[in-house]
């Protein structure tokens, strides 16, 4: 999934006009914007982006820079297409570098979070990567996983696109597949909220891909480059941090124990 190509589907046509402000009361042109175009579990579940992981991290991220932000939801295409022109007019948040062609102007903040792509199947079905070759499996549209590509490529595995991952989940619990691709983090808050799932699962024990999600500052923001990394720094040994991500991810965040309970 994590690539130079990836593209998520589009579901609005332009720039979202919401903005969620965090920290302290100040003035509007201190507010520095923050887009996320994650419309998914956990981390955004509104085109407004007032509910999920970001918004509520957004105070919590403000504190340690110090500056009032704001949250937008904007579609990747459209944000690709700001990014080209260099005119897009904040950061963006909870993404990787390897989902972005390398640009000399792009800069990169440590990673706010580890995230990986994971092999599910059905726990009276196990499969393995090993094993997929002939099999059923729903990747979500417009993802890539370029350790599947030559498979996908050749046919040696029957693809299914849904459009997204909770709809790649639902095709797995009820048998159109026999394996769906779905991220760490995404399945971590599926399960949150659906416990019950879990005795149906299997997760593969190697995940297919590994990537961490920072905050891409773009050039109209390469000034704020070294405040945001610290920030994310602070964050990241802030005891609030991870109660927050148990909040949105259940109580199983590190990954390795996460998937061994579902094996």
């Amino acid at each position: 999934m994590p690539s130079p190509k990836l593209q998520r589907r589009c579901v609005l046509p332009l720039l979202a006009s919401f903005g969620l402000c965090a920290a302290r009361p100040s003035p509007a042109a201190d507010a520095l914007a923050l887009f996320s175009y994650h419309l998914k579990p956990p981390f955004v579940l509104d085109e407004r982006a007032r509910t999920g992981l970001y918004p509520e991290l957004l105070p919590l991220l403000a504190r340690h820079l110090g500056r009032p932000l704001t949250l937008s939801y904007l579609p990747r295409l459209r944000l690709l297409e700001l990014l080209a022109h260099q005119r897009l007019p904040g950061a963006v948040l909870g993404v990787s570098p390897l989902w972005f062609e390398p640009s000399p102007i792009l800069r990169w903040t440590p990673p706010l979070l580890e995230d990986a792509d994971l092999l599910v199947s059905r726990r009276t079905l196990p499969i393995a990567a090993a094993q997929r070759v002939g099999r059923r499996l729903a990747l979500p549209r417009g993802y890539r996983v370029p350790s599947l590509q030559d498979d996908l490529r050749a046919g040696r595995i029957v693809l299914s696109e849904p459009n997204s991952e909770p709809s790649a989940l639902a095709m797995l619990l009820h048998g159109r597949v026999d394996a769906a691709l779905l991220t760490l983090r995404t399945l971590q808050a599926l399960l949150r909220d659906r416990p019950d799932w879990r005795a149906q699962l299997h997760v593969d024990a190697e995940p297919v891909g590994r990537y961490e999600l920072g905050i891409l500052v773009p050039p109209a923001l390469e000034g704020e480059h070294g405040a945001f990394s610290m920030a994310v720094r602070r964050l990241r040994r802030d005891p609030a941090y991870p109660a927050l991500l148990r909040t949105h991810l259940g109580p199983e965040v590190d990954e390795a124990r996460f998937i061994q309970n579902l094996r």
